[in-house]
């Protein structure tokens, strides 16, 4: 990794330019500075369209003044007509984002003016379209929130981190680890990204750590410190960030025999191994995109499929509606193997082969997005709890107007048993919290039914949106696709202080 730099705003747009370096010798790429000037291929994603570009970035530095920093990123990122998401910190930056070829190329510039950015892994990526609905610049306590579990690796004294290892090592090493046998004995593969995110594809062998927020990953490993105990483990994320903290989060509470991580994440295994290699499924990404397939495997989603024509691969492979499809489904087809392109996601009612995330599928209680298909989301009506929240399936409902007095009476009933179970200690004050608060709906309900002021309205064949509660709504309102602000912000709706995003999960990566 790059020395450590105090950031500095660069000194002129003189000097931004003139850190822009060669153009791609292709006659219809970019002029994008290096690391993207051949040392990868930039246009190793998102085939089907060149007219935007979508950066992955994230540096460990000292940032003196975030407030100022995040004010200048803002204010850059609004004078090249970029949007995504970028965190700012005391311990660096993480971000996201998108633009045309043309405004990446600026902001990339700028950026590597900068002594501290110079050395930045740019990962990259093409898409015929914007990817998000806005530009959301934070100032946070951490990029990677791990309740301060480790210092940022940039500083000295900080936690020892694992080895980091190029792709075609980490694939070699993998390899050799899943050839001598099971993964658990002696070696183990972490999946250190969100539940959501591994739901649609993960490498070959890989645990899934069940966790919604990378703050979950300092307990989980204390929590299994004796099985990782003496254990050569393995780790990787989408972009490398949140292993730099996680290699050394496992050093500090697993006491094993070795760790180490995969360098540039699954970003840039993929880049290295088009065809797959050892990954299997589809790598979620944090824009519109959802997940993007490998390369050389560029299938779309079955949405995408359906409105250009081409058959949409929704079973193992199959194209949908096909016999292959229908013996796939009838057999439970196991999850695509490692490079064959296939389907590794499953719904998360049926269990059946699907990869395609919508912002409608959510729990019904924490918003968690859920991998669900349109035939499950007719029969259930638009109505899922995730398995944390298994406890509340039919009792916590967001959308009360189709219940009637009977039924609400019955949903308060089961929700104060659950909380009078709960009514001790400070750990489960939020549960109390999330039933108290829904309970108090019912109640305003029951008011409402009770006084004539409300009806009951016909029962619903599919319940609102459970984010911006409009029935009309086919989920892009959801967390950073948040196409919706976009339309509100053009039909003057809001202002500029309401536009934040409602995503619940944390920003990872």
């Amino acid at each position: 990794m790059s020395a450590v730099a105090a950031v500095t705003a660069p000194e002129s747009a003189a000097a931004a330019a003139a850190s822009v370096a060669a153009v791609v010798e292709a006659p219809h790429a970019p002029d994008l500075p290096a690391p993207f000037d051949g040392s990868a291929p930039w246009r190793a994603y998102g085939l089907r369209g060149q007219s935007h570009y979508v950066i992955l970035f994230y540096q460990y530095t000292d940032i003196k003044d975030a407030e100022a920093e995040a004010h200048d990123q803002n204010a850059k990122c609004e004078e090249l007509g970029l949007l995504g998401r970028l965190l700012v910190s005391s311990e660096g930056l993480n971000g996201s984002m998108c633009g045309t070829v043309a405004a990446i190329e600026r902001y990339v510039g700028w950026m590597r003016a900068r002594e501290a950015f110079v050395d930045t892994d740019w990962k990259g990526s093409t898409s015929d379209e914007q990817c998000f609905g806005d530009l959301h610049v934070r100032v946070v306590k951490e990029i990677i929130a791990t309740g301060n579990a480790v210092k940022p690796p940039h500083e000295g004294d900080a936690e020892p981190e694992g080895e980091e290892l190029a792709p075609e090592v980490f694939h070699e090493r993998l390899s050799k680890e899943l050839a001598s046998g099971s993964p658990g004995s002696d070696w183990v593969l972490l999946d250190c990204r969100n539940e959501n995110e591994s739901a649609v594809g993960t490498f070959e062998g890989a645990l899934r750590v069940p966790m919604r927020s990378f703050a979950e990953f300092p307990k989980w490993t204390a929590d299994h410190a004796e099985e990782l105990k003496g254990k050569r483990v393995m780790m990787f994320c989408t972009g490398g960030i949140r292993c730099r903290k996680g290699s050394a989060i496992v050093n500090k509470f697993g006491e094993p025999a070795d760790v180490v991580q995969l360098r540039g994440g699954i970003h840039r295994y993929l880049e290295t191994f088009p065809t797959g290699g050892l990954w299997r499924g589809r790598n979620f990404v944090f824009d519109k995109r959802q997940s993007l397939a490998p390369p050389s495997c560029d299938r779309p989603l079955p949405s995408e499929a359906a409105a250009d024509g081409s058959e949409a691969h929704s079973r193992a492979g199959a194209p949908s509606g096909t016999a292959a499809a229908a013996a796939a489904d009838a057999a439970g087809a196991a999850p695509a193997a490692a490079g064959e392109g296939g389907v590794y996601g499953r719904c998360h009612k049926c269990e059946r082969p699907w990869e395609e995330f919508s912002g409608r599928d959510v729990c019904q209680v924490c918003r968690f997005l859920l991998l669900v298909c349109p035939d499950c989301r007719k029969a259930e009506r638009g109505l899922f709890w995730c398995h944390n929240h298994t406890a509340m399936e039919g009792v916590y409902m967001r959308y009360l107007d189709d219940s009637t007095p009977e039924e609400l009476a019955a949903q308060r009933d089961a929700l104060d048993a659950m909380h009078a179970a709960i009514n001790t200690g400070r750990r489960l004050k939020n549960k109390r919290r999330t039933l108290a608060r829904q309970c108090a709906r019912i109640d305003e309900r029951l008011a409402a039914l009770a006084d004539g002021s409300a009806t009951v309205a016909p029962r619903a064949t599919m319940h609102p949106c459970p984010t911006c509660a409009e029935l009309s709504c086919a989920g892009d309102c959801w967390g950073f696709w948040s196409s919706k602000l976009e339309c509100q912000r053009e039909k003057g709706l809001l202002r500029a202080r309401d536009e934040l995003y409602v995503l619940e999960s944390k920003h990872d990566e």
